[in-house]
């Protein structure tokens, strides 16, 4: 999957990402990189007050996404500095297992559950393994 393709999934499904982010992390990835594993780092921002409902419904969607096809984990953060950030740390074995991940139904439903919780867009970039 190339980053055309993955921006239409995304906008198919009107995930709520800044694509710059995406787009900046893709051109940061060499090619060959991009059939190998997928490592993501999706921040969220929570509305004031609603801390504690992104993170059951964050846990929640770890939970179902962990046990995917092609997953690799997914693991979530709490901000030290801000509550109301949160990460998550996503891995697939593929490009294929993140397109089905983004396709599949337990996604949708994590979308139309934390739309009403993010206080901004979620940002989304793709991280390259160290040296």
């Amino acid at each position: 999957m190339n980053l055309t393709e993955l921006d239409a999934l995304m906008e198919a499904f009107e995930m709520p990402i800044r694509p710059e982010t995406l787009a900046e992390a893709w051109e940061l990835t060499e090619v060959g990189d991009r059939t190998r594993n997928v490592t993501l780092l999706v921040t969220m921002r929570a509305r004031p007050g609603l801390e504690a409902r992104l993170e059951e419904a964050a846990r929640a969607f770890v939970a179902v996404m962990t046990s995917q096809v092609g997953s690799l984990g997914s693991t979530l953060h709490r901000s030290p500095d801000d509550p109301q950030t949160s990460y998550l740390i996503e891995r697939f074995a593929t490009q294929e297992a993140l397109a089905r991940h983004m396709v599949s139904e337990y996604f949708a439903d994590f979308r139309t559950v934390q739309a009403a919780l993010l206080a901004e867009p979620v940002s989304a970039i793709f991280l390259e393994r160290g040296p």
